[in-house]
This record gives C-alpha cells, structure tokens and sequence, in this order.
C-alpha cells in the first residue's frame, strides 16, 4: 500500500502552507540573481536534501511529499525540478536519461523508485510534442481513415495514408524490444551511471558524424518504409538509458539525407506512439494500485514538464534551422564526462 501525498503527523493550514512556499520561492529567485557556478548550485542542493531531512527545515519550509515508491518521498520543489529537467532534455538530443540520472544522485533516489517517475513526466512532454506539431499529429490522426479510403478506390496512397504507417512500421521495434526487456528485468539492470555515461558519449559522437557528413536536403515527404524500419530500430536502441531517443533517431534521420529540422520534425512524431505505450502502462499500474496520492503527483510533474517541455521544442527548432548539431554534442560529452566521474568516485 503505497503511503499519502501528505505527511500525517502536524500538518498545518493551507494558508500557511501558501505561505511557505512563498517564502521558498524568494529564497530561490535570490539565489538565481547571485552569481553561482553549476558545482556551487550542485552542492547547494546535495546540502538542501540533507537539511531538508531535518524536522525544524521540513517544518519551516513545506511538510507535504510525494511519494513515488514504497520508501521514496519527494518534496514539492525537488519534483518540480525532475520535472523541468525532463521537460527540457526529453526532445532535445541531450539524453534526459543523463540529467534524471544526475538529479537521482542529487536528490539521492533509487532508480527502480523513480521509474514510475520517469513515465509520468513523458506524459507533459507528449502534450507538449501533440500542440507543437498539432498540423502533423492531424495528418496521422486522419490517416487510418485516408488509407481506408484510397484502398476502397484503388488510388495511391495519401500523405497521410502514408504517414499513418510509416509511424506504426517505427514504433513495431521499440514495443517489442521494450516488452522484451521488461520481462527480463534488462530494463533496470541497464539503468547504472556507468551504462548512461558511456552511451551519452558515444551515441553524442555518432551523432557529430552524421550531423558532418551526411548528405541533406530530404523532408517528411521522402521518408520511404524500408527507412521507417531502420528508425525504428535506432529508436529500439534508445531504451538502453543515456542513448536518448530523440538524439539516436535524429542521428538515423541525418544519416538518411533527412535535413536538421526535417530529422527533428521526424524523431518528434517517432515520439508520440512510444510515449503513448509507456503512458498506457502507467494507466495500468495506477489502476492497479488504485493510488490517488500517485495521480496527484503525475498532474503536478506533467504540468511541469510540458510547460518546459513546449519551450524547448520552439528553441530547438527554431536553432536548427541556421545551426548545426555540435553545440548538443559538446553538451554531450560534458555530461557523459560528469556521469562518468560520479560513477568511478
């Protein structure tokens, strides 16, 4: 039985509660207008989870957690910062994998209590994906119901008859090497520092490579089938953590002829059908569990993730079209770097 969203023991009026937070808040825009390097702010926060561990802190600043495992509990503000991260790194070819796997070791989560975690943030990205690309998410909608009817008539299929399969054809892999995996437990035995460190790095390299010297110029229009189902395997191989989905398939899309925003216009709608299975397996296990405490806290982090979700979808589209893919991969092996030392310490 999984434990309330709210701490039994004291709890105080909402008015005091608002006011907390408030208080929090200050204390946090103060802290972003000073002048801290990342390892400052790093180890700010190492200290902030170990005070917030103290009564008189929990007292001071906020009693509520969320709990998102049987022994796991996270304040409101250390959610509301897994959600951003994710947000922000789940379309970017950057390896959200990565980021989370840094906030674990901030926040000091055991990754087989944050998985549940982990899905429930897609949820905001796939709202996010769904507005961005609204006119393309209608052309698959539509396209069940356009191929039914180019096959009555015996005339050549649509774009959207085609876009409809050509994103059944990319999901196919990642379904079944997914449901391979879960029933193996490969999925969490994969989920180590030195696993997501290793691939951030390589699968960053490969993707400078195709970013470099890959031919250009093909859009959405020219995705063939046979392409369909190399993508999906790239897309296959992203659930080994650190890979990053968007990055491995937007590396597949340049190594196609895909340009830069057509690759990414591409890897975004390969998105929506994944996420949606791993949402459908949520569903699932909130059903199960029957937990109003756990739904709580997937409206929260999915609120949070689309709101930062959406903003850099715009960035990121709006930078690929006169920059090119090496600033995320400098990013990469930065990160990977840092994963790799915080793995070997």
């Amino acid at each position: 039985m999984r434990k309330s969203i709210v701490s039994n023991a004291d709890q105080k009026p909402l008015l005091t509660q608002f006011a907390n937070a408030s208080a929090l808040l200050c204390v946090v825009k103060k802290g972003l207008k000073s002048d801290l390097s990342i390892f400052t702010l790093y180890f700010a926060l190492r200290c902030a989870r170990q005070w917030a561990s103290a009564e008189f802190v929990a007292e001071q600043l906020w009693e509520g957690e969320f709990q998102l495992g049987s022994e796991t509990a996270l304040s409101l503000w250390e959610l509301s910062i897994l959600a951003i991260v994710q947000g922000i790194t789940e379309f970017l070819p950057i390896s959200s994998t990565g980021h989370l796997a840094i906030a674990r070791e901030v926040f000091g989560l055991q990754a087989e209590n944050s998985v549940m975690l982990d899905i429930a943030l897609h949820l905001g990205s796939l709202l996010a994906v769904l507005l961005y690309f609204w006119r393309d998410i209608r052309s698959a909608f539509v396209g069940p119901f356009c191929l039914v009817a180019d096959l009555s008539r015996g005339d050549p299929l649509r774009f959207q008859s085609r876009l409809a399969i050509l994103l059944l054809i990319a999901t196919i892999p990642a379904i079944v090497v997914g449901l391979i995996m879960s029933a193996t437990g490969w999925d969490e035995s994969v989920r180590t520092l030195e696993v997501v460190g290793w691939t951030t790095i390589i699968f960053g390299i490969l993707l400078w490579v195709s970013d470099r010297f890959a031919d250009r110029g093909r859009s959405l229009h020219d995705w063939r089938y046979s392409e369909a189902v190399m993508m999906g395997v790239a897309q296959a191989i992203a659930l080994l953590p650190g890979t990053s989905r968007s990055g491995i398939t937007m590396t597949a899309a340049r190594f196609l002829g895909f340009s830069r925003v057509e690759a990414a216009r591409v890897s975004m709608l390969m998105a929506i059908p994944v996420i949606l299975a791993a949402s459908a397996k949520l569903f699932y296990d909130l059903a199960k569990f029957g937990d109003v405490a756990l739904g709580l806290d997937i409206a929260v982090a999915a609120l949070l993730a689309f709101l930062a979700a959406y903003a850099a979808l715009a960035v990121m589209m709006r930078m690929l079209v006169t920059t090119s893919f090496t600033p995320f991969v400098i990013y990469r092996l930065l990160l990977g770097a840092v994963l790799l030392w915080l793995a070997y310490q």
